[in-house]
C-alpha cells in the first residue's frame, strides 16, 4: 500500500543499519530511482541499489567508507550521484579509487527558505545534515546520531560509563613498559600510551569493559585498512589527537588519512610508516620488527626481548614470547624453557631482577597486595590459604611445620580454581622459588620448592579475573616471576558496580536490536512492491530514445532532468484528462472550504468573535497561557498510541524560521522523474535543538513567565552546585523531545504538552535509562532528580581527579581531558562553570 507521507512525512525514512537511512523522495508510484542513501551497511538489499539517485556523503562520513562500493548498484553503473562538500566527496572518491564517479556540489545562500516544492538537503558547517519534502522536515542527520548511538555517541556514552568505574585502570599503572592481552589482541604500552597490533572493530568497548582508558591507543599496527582503523580514526579525529600507523600497505592506509582530513576543524592528525621486516621502527618505548607473522619488540627499557607469536614454539634465550589467542607465555631461561598462563586484560608490567621481596616479609607481603583476597575464595581455598600464610609465617620463624603446611596448601575438591585463588597461589609460587635461589638449607629450599610445585595450577583461570589486577613481572635470568596486585581496593560493593558498568557498556556497543532493522527492511521492501519501477524503467529508456520497449536503463542527461515536483504527463490520454478535471474541481473546492476555515477562525480570534462563542458554547472566558490547553497525548486506542510503527515526534525536525546562515539550491538538477537531493550549505552552524532548545535560552528566559510551575524551581546539591530553573528548562526540553513531547514554550502544532506527563509512563532520559512516571511527578522534578544524581556522582568525581593532579597522579593532559569529559555530559551550569574555572587554573599553571 502506498502510504499518504505528506500526513507522516518521517515514515520516508527507513533505518536498515546503524548509520545507515534509505530516504523515499518519490510522488508517484512510477517515479524513476526514487531514493536518498545516508550511511551504508552490510545488508543493503539489492533490490534497493539500483533505485538510489543521490547518496549524501556526511563530514562525519556517516557509515564505513569500507562498505561503500558494495551498496553501489552493479546493475546501474555509475547512474547515481555524490552530492556532499566538494572537498570530502573528491576524497571520498579518492579513496573508493573511482574520481570518474558523478557529483554535485551545493551552492551558498543565505536563508533556508524554501521557495519550490521538493526535496532539498542543508549541510551546515558543524557537520549537521537536514533532509526536507516539500517543505516538511523529514531527517535531521545530529537527531539521529545521538537517537541511533552512532559510533562517535556510543564512544562518548561508554567512555563516561568508564569514567564511574571505581576500579578501572590508573594511569599510573602504564608508564612502565609492559603489554597485556585482549580478546585475542596484543598490546604494549609505555608512558600512558598503548600500542596495538591490529586494531579490531570493538576495541573501544573491549577496552572499557577491562577497566582500559581506549583513547589511550596511540600507535596500531594496520596491515591494511580495516573497520577497527576507520573507527579509530573516526575517535582520534573527534578528540582532536594523533595516532602513528604501522603498516604494509602505506598507499591504502593513507588514502584513508586523507579522507579524514576534510576541513580544518576535523583534521585527523596521523603518521603512517610502512614497517619493514628486515630493520626495526620506533613504536612508544620500544623498537618492532615483523617476520612473518611474528612481531619482536625490544628496547632499552625493556628488561628482554618480547616475541608476540600465536604458536608459543621455541625462543631465544632471554625471549618471552606471548600468545593471545592461547593465553599463555613461554620463556627461554638459563635453568630451561618456563611456561605460565595470562589473563585477559591485565597489564603485565615488565621489571628486572628477582622480587624484592625478603623471606620475612612474604607473609605480610601477600595479604597486602591483594587486599580483600580472602572474601573471593571458596572455602576450601580458604583453608589452603591460611596454610601457606602459616608456612612463610613458621619460615620467618625458623620453626614450624613446613612439610605439613604444603600438603594443606593444596586445594581438595575436582573443578576450576577461582581467579582469586589462582592469582594468590601464583603469588606464593613465585615468591617461594624467589626465596629458593638464596636459601642455604637444603631442607627449606626443599620445602620451598615443594610448596611451588603444590602451587602450580593449570591455567589460566576459566572465569575472568577481578577488575583493577597487574601483574608485576620480574625478569631474571633464571626465571620469571609473576606477582599479582590489585590497584585499586576491590570490596564486593565496588565489584558489583563495575560489573554493572561492564554490562552497560556491553549494551551500548550493540544500541539497537536486529529485529528492529529487519522490521524497517520489511517496510521498505513492502513499499518497493507497491511501486511501478518496470514501467519507471520502461519509459526512461524510451524517453531515450531507444525506439523499443526495452527495460535497460541508460544513464540521464543534464537536459532531461527535471523539477523535482513536475509531474510525468507521457502516454496521458483522455481518461487522465477526465480525471485531471475532476481532481482539479475537487481542489478548488477544498480550497474555498480552507478559506472559509481560516476566515471563521480568524473571526473567532478576535473580542467580538470569543464573546460570541463563549454565549454559544456556554464556557467562560478563556486565560492566556503558554500552551494549547485542548492538545493532548495520544490516548489508549487511538492509532498514535497502538501503532508499533508511529515515529515519535523526536524523529522529525522542524526548520528553523529564523536560521539565516542556511543555503539552498535552484533544484534544476534532479534526475529524471525523481527527486534527486538539491545541496545547499549555511556557513555558521544552527542551534541543534538537543542540546540548546530554540524555546527558551539563556537570552531569552525570563524567570517571571515559569513562576507557579510545580517542582519547576533552584534545587541546592552536592559541592554547593545551585540546580537553576534555566538547567531544568534545558534538560527538559532534550527528554521531551525524546519522549515524543514538544519543548516548553513551543507552539502545540509540534508535539504534546510535556507537562502532562501520566503516572505510569516510561520517560526515556539522557543515560537511555526508563523510569516510571509516579503519581504526583511532573517532567521537571523527574528531570532535577537526573540533575541532582548526575552531580552526586560527578562532583566526587571532581575532587578526586583535583587531588590525584595535585598529588602528580595525573598528568595536566590527561586531567584537562577528564575536565572536557565531565562538562560534556554536565547538565549544571554551575558545575559546567567550576570544570571551567579549574581548567583555567591549569592551563595557566
Amino acid at each position: 500500500m502506498h502510504m499518504d507521507y505528506s500526513v507522516r512525512p518521517e515514515r520516508r525514512v527507513f533505518h536498515l543499519d546503524s548509520e545507515c537511512y534509505i530516504i523515499y523522495l518519490g510522488k508517484d508510484l512510477d517515479d524513476y530511482k526514487p531514493f536518498l542513501r545516508i550511511g551504508n551497511t552490510a545488508q543493503l538489499p539489492e533490490s534497493i541499489k539500483a533505485l538510489i539517485y543521490p547518496i549524501v556523503v556526511t563530514d562525519m562520513l556517516t557509515g564505513s567508507p569500507i562498505l561503500e562500493r558494495d551498496n553501489l548498484s552493479s546493475i546501474v553503473g555509475d547512474e547515481f550521484q555524490y552530492i556532499g562538500d566538494p572537498a570530502t566527496v573528491e576524497r571520498y572518491k579518492q579513496f573508493l579509487r573511482h574520481q570518474e564517479f558523478p557529483s554535485q556540489a551545493f551552492e551558498q545562500t543565505a536563508s533556508d527558505e524554501m521557495a519550490d516544492m521538493g526535496c532539498f538537503v542543508y549541510f551546515y558547517h558543524d557537520g549537521n545534515v537536514r533532509v526536507t519534502f516539500d517543505k516538511a522536515p523529514v531527517f535531521n542527520l545530529r537527531r539521529r546520531e545521538e537517537q541511533d548511538r552512532h559510533y562517535l555517541q556510543r564512544a562518548k556514552t561508554i567512555k563516561n560509563h568508564l569514567l564511574r568505574n571505581p576500579l578501572r585502570y590508573p594511569q599510573k599503572e602504564f608508564q612502565n613498559p609492559g603489554f597485556f592481552v585482549l580478546q585475542g589482541h596484543t598490546y604494549l604500552f609505555s608512558r600512558g600510551s598503548v600500542g596495538a597490533f591490529d586494531i579490531p572493530d570493538d576495541y573501544f568497548a573491549q577496552f572499557a569493559v577491562a577497566g582500559i582508558d581506549p583513547d589511550r591507543v596511540t600507535t596500531v599496527y594496520a596491515p591494511d585498512v580495516s573497520e577497527g582503523l576507520i573507527r579509530l580514526f573516526k575517535r582520534v579525529r573527534s578528540k582532536d589527537g594523533r595516532v602513528h600507523v604501522l603498516t604494509d600497505n602505506p598507499p591504502a592506509v593513507q588514502n584513508l588519512v586523507e579522507l579524514f582530513r576534510v576541513e580544518q576543524q576535523l583534521q585527523l592528525k596521523s603518521e603512517v610508516v610502512k614497517l619493514h621486516p628486515d630493520r626495526f621502527t620506533p613504536v612508544l618505548d620500544f623498537r618492532v620488527r615483523k617476520t612473518g607473522r611474528t612481531f619482536v619488540a625490544e628496547g632499552d627499557a625493556f628488561p628482554l626481548s618480547l616475541s608476540v607469536d600465536d604458536s608459543l614454539g621455541a625462543v631465544a634465550r632471554g625471549t618471552l614470547a606471548v600468545s593471545a589467542t592461547k593465553r599463555g607465555w613461554f620463556f627461554g631461561a638459563q635453568s630451561g624453557a618456563q611456561r605460565g598462563a595470562l589473563l585477559e586484560g591485565v597489564p603485565h608490567l615488565l621489571l628486572k631482577g628477582a622480587p624484592p621481596v625478603a623471606t620475612g616479609d612474604v607473609q605480610r607481603y601477600l595479604p597486602a597486595k591483594l587486599v580483600g583476597i580472602e572474601d573471593l575464595l571458596s572455602a576450601p581455598e580458604t583453608a589452603a590459604y591460611s596454610a601457606v600464610r602459616a608456612f612463610f609465617t613458621d619460615l620467618a620463624g625458623g620453626a614450624g611445620d613446613l612439610p605439613g603446611h604444603v600438603r594443606k596448601a593444596r586445594v581438595s575438591g575436582k573443578g576450576q580454581p577461582s581467579p582469586a585463588w589462582w592469582m594468590f597461589a601464583q603469588n606464593a609460587a613465585a615468591l617461594a622459588q624467589s626465596a629458593a635461589l638464596t636459601e642455604q638449607s637444603d631442607r627449606v629450599r626443599k620445602s620451598l620448592d615443594a610448596l611451588a610445585e603444590a602451587l602450580t595450577l593449570p591455567g589460566p583461570p576459566a572465569e575472568a579475573p577481578p577488575p583493577a589486577v597487574v601483574c608485576d613481572l620480574y625478569v631474571h635470568e633464571t626465571g620469571l616471576f609473576p606477582l599479582y596486585r590489585f590497584a585499586e581496593t576491590v570490596t564486593s560493593d565496588r565489584m558489583r558496580q563495575a560489573q554493572s558498568i561492564a554490562e552497560a557498556i556491553r549494551s551500548e556497543e550493540q544500541p539497537q536490536e536486529p529485529e528492529l532493522f529487519q522490521k524497517e527492511e520489511k517496510r521498505l521492501l513492502e513499499l518497493l512492491a507497491s511501486l511501478d519501477t518496470v514501467k519507471a524503467r520502461t519509459r526512461r529508456t524510451k524517453k531515450d530514445g531507444a525506439g523499443s520497449d526495452a527495460t535497460q536503463v541508460t544513464t540521464p542527461s543534464a537536459a532531461d532532468r527535471r523539477p523535482v515536483d513536475e509531474k510525468r504527463q507521457d502516454g496521458a490520454g483522455a481518461e487522465e484528462d477526465e480525471r485531471s478535471g475532476r481532481s482539479r474541481w475537487l481542489l478548488i473546492a477544498a480550497l474555498l472550504l480552507l478559506l472559509l476555515g481560516a476566515g471563521l477562525l480568524f473571526f473567532l480570534a478576535t473580542a467580538p468573535g470569543r464573546a460570541i462563542a463563549q454565549r454559544l458554547t456556554g464556557a467562560p472566558p478563556s486565560v492566556a497561557a503558554t500552551d494549547d490547553p485542548t492538545r493532548v497525548p495520544p490516548q489508549p486506542g487511538d492509532p498514535a498510541a497502538t501503532d508499533p510503527d508511529l515515529v515519535t515526534p523526536d524523529e522529525v525536525d522542524p526548520a528553523p524560521e529564523d536560521d539565516t546562515d542556511v543555503t539552498q539550491v535552484d533544484p534544476a538538477e534532479p534526475a529524471p522523474t525523481a527527486p534527486p537531493a538539491v545541496a545547499t550549505r549555511p556557513v555558521p552552524a544552527p542551534r541543534d535543538p538537543l542540546s540548546e532548545p530554540e524555546a527558551v535560552t539563556a537570552e531569552n528566559f525570563d524567570p517571571r513567565v515559569w513562576e507557579g510551575i510545580a517542582d519547576l524551581e533552584e534545587r541546592r546539591v552536592a559541592g554547593d552546585i545551585t540546580i537553576t530553573v534555566l538547567d531544568i528548562i534545558r534538560l527538559a526540553n532534550r527528554i521531551a523531545l525524546a519522549n515524543g513531547y514538544r519543548q516548553m514554550g513551543a507552539p502545540p502544532e509540534e508535539g504534546p504538552n510535556p507537562e502532562w506527563i501520566r503516572p505510569g509512563a516510561m520517560v526515556l532520559l539522557p543515560d537511555r535509562q526508563f523510569v516510571t512516571v509516579r503519581d504526583g511527578e511532573t517532567l521537571w522534578g523527574v528531570t532535577a532528580d537526573y540533575i541532582e544524581r548526575q552531580l552526586a556522582r560527578d562532583v566526587p568525581r571532581y575532587q578526586s581527579l583535583v587531588n590525584e593532579h595535585r598529588q602528580g597522579e595525573l598528568t595536566t593532559g590527561d586531567f584537562l581531558a577528564e575536565m572536557r569529559i565531565l562538562q560534556e555530559f554536565s547538565n549544571s551550569e554551575g558545575f559546567s562553570r567550576m570544570l571551567s574555572r579549574s581548567v583555567q587554573e591549569v592551563s595557566r599553571g
